[in-house]
Formats: structure tokens, C-alpha cells, sequence
């Protein structure tokens, strides 16, 4: 289940099939403008209550609209290798909020595939949803995948395995990225574990010059993923 306005805008105009509509009033007001894409697009839309949407959401203030989607994920890495480009690995994110921006970050910065751990948050909670801004239909999407088994399988299509640590090898802008690269980010409280900093081929820092005791996981896949579209202009 999708719920705003936002992603209701971006998954109507994306390739994803779109099995149901549920609006209220409110919600009816921003859907007028796209009837006949609605049309187009689903044979099933419902004008219910305020209370029904209250019901299947878990917003405090719902926008009045919520799209029933099919499940976004992939199984297949063989595309996504042959494409090239820079991948994101999620190691361990569990923080709603944070994937859902992350996942808006590399949809922004131009990234291939989102790749995500077992032990990371679930990308259909409805705050990774709401988080992600609609980015969610817009990225190839891997769960419960293994470290090790696809930085392997990577490694041998020419990738080159990042990895976000503390005591980098190189700052991430001292480093020399190609645009091949999958890019590990870190569980927010202690960051990527030992065993899967030995599977990287390179580790890369980012300077902290104040106080704080480290970035926002969202705010440091930023910073990593421009830097690789710096050196590697599309």
C-alpha cells in the first residue's frame, strides 16, 4: 500500500501495474486533474470514508489517497550487471526513514539497483514508502540479499566493492571512482560489521570537521553517490 499524494503522481506515470485506488473527498480534489490517466491506467478506484483511509494507514494526517501496488522487487541480478552503473548495497539499514530517503537519494543521483541485506528494514513499510517520494517505483530493487554472494558475482563482471567505514583507505573524494562500483552503506549506530568491511575491495572515509559523531546514513550515500557522478558524468 502506497499512501500520498506524491508517490500516487509518480507510480501513475510509471511502467508499474497499479491494481487499486482508494480516494475521500479530500483525496478527490488532486485526482480530477489525472482522470483520464486513471482511466487508463486502473479499472479499480473506490471513494471511500475518512475513517476507511485512517484504517488502512498508519498516518497520523492522511492525504486522502492510497494506491494498492503490486510487490517491486526483483530476483534477478542478470540485467542490472550487464547494464553497468553504480549499485547501492544497504548492510543492515533499519531505520524506515532513512532507507525511504536513501532510496530517493539514489534514485536522484542515478543509481541502477538498490540492493538491500536480510536484516534491513522492510522497503514496503509504509515510512520507507512515504520516505521515498515515489522513488520506490522508479528503482530496481533486490531484498534479503547475501554480501558476500553478490560482491562475489559483481567482482567478476568488473565491479569494484566500496565499503563506507570510519578508517577509510581514502576520504571519498580522494578516491578515484568508476562508475562499476557498489557502494556498501552501513547500519546507522555501528556501521558496516568487520566481517563484511573484509569483503570490500576499498574502504572510503568521510572527514567529520565539527563535533557530530558521524552523518546520517541517508546524508553520507549523498555525498558518495554525487562524488561518483562527479568523476563519472552521465
Amino acid at each position: 500500500m502506497a499512501e500520498g499524494i506524491q508517490v500516487f503522481k509518480e507510480a501513475l506515470f510509471s511502467s508499474v501495474p497499479i491494481e487499486a485506488i482508494f480516494f475521500t473527498e479530500s483525496g478527490e480534489r488532486e485526482l480530477l486533474g489525472f482522470a483520464d490517466v486513471i482511466e487508463q491506467r486502473c479499472q479499480q478506484v473506490f471513494r471511500v470514508s475518512d475513517e476507511v483511509i485512517m484504517y488502512l494507514t498508519d498516518t497520523v494526517n492522511p492525504q486522502g489517497i492510497l494506491m494498492v501496488l503490486p510487490f517491486l522487487h526483483q530476483e534477478d541480478l542478470s540485467a542490472v550487471e550487464e547494464r553497468g552503473g553504480p549499485l547501492v548495497f544497504l548492510d543492515q539499514v533499519r531505520d524506515p526513514g532513512n532507507m525511504g530517503t536513501l532510496m530517493r537519494v539514489a534514485d536522484a543521483a542515478g543509481v541502477k539497483a538498490l540492493l538491500v541485506s536480510e536484516r534491513s528494514a522492510d522497503i514496503y513499510n509504509p515510512k520507507v514508502v512515504r520516505a521515498s517520494a515515489g522513488s520506490l517505483v522508479h528503482l530496481p530493487l533486490f531484498i534479503e540479499m547475501d554480501l558476500k554472494t553478490v560482491a562475489d558475482r559483481l567482482r567478476k563482471k568488473g565491479y569494484t566493492i566500496v565499503a563506507t567505514a570510519t578508517q577509510g583507505d581514502l576520504t571519498f573524494w580522494d578516491y578515484e571512482w568508476s562508475s562499476n562500483t557498489m557502494v556498501i552503506m552501513g547500519n546507522e549506530a555501528w556501521g558496516i560489521p568487520e566481517e563484511d568491511l573484509e569483503l570490500a575491495d576499498v574502504k572510503v572515509s568521510i572527514p567529520i570537521f565539527g563535533r557530530a559523531e558521524s552523518l546520517n546514513v541517508a546524508a553520507a550515500a549523498a555525498l558518495i553517490l554525487y562524488e561518483i557522478r562527479r568523476k563519472n558524468p552521465v
